[in-house]
């Protein structure tokens, strides 16, 4: 996945936190926005202390990003995906399942259109 896709800034979250829409489940919670004039989506990721020492929350996170790279979503969107503590007791199957099921209720994967 390109850094571009990646969002950095501090500001740039606590915009998504504060004016946009919010899912949660046991494990994760799911901030989104909308973000028009962009051509991808755009994502960030948090992992607390909470969850364990630098190396279990570097895991999680990779784990994370692969899940996201392996889906497809909106162009115009924003999201900001937050671990909880809970979630370390997941495997990687179990994560992407939590990850798929959050983004599906959160409605920011792209239709597929027959024709």
């Amino acid at each position: 996945m390109k850094k571009e896709y990646r969002i950095k800034q501090s500001k740039e979250i606590e915009s998504i936190i504060k004016t946009g829409r919010s899912k949660g489940t046991r494990y994760f919670v799911l901030y989104t926005k909308k973000h028009s004039g962009q051509s991808h989506f755009r994502y960030a990721i948090s992992v607390s202390k909470h969850y364990g020492n630098a190396v279990m929350r570097n895991k999680m996170k990779r784990r994370m990003r692969s899940v996201i790279a392996d889906g497809s979503f909106q162009d115009d969107i924003d999201f900001f995906v937050v671990a909880k503590p809970k979630s370390a007791e997941l495997s990687f199957s179990e994560i992407e399942e939590q990850l798929k099921t959050l983004f599906r209720r959160a409605n920011i994967e792209k239709k597929d259109r027959m024709i």
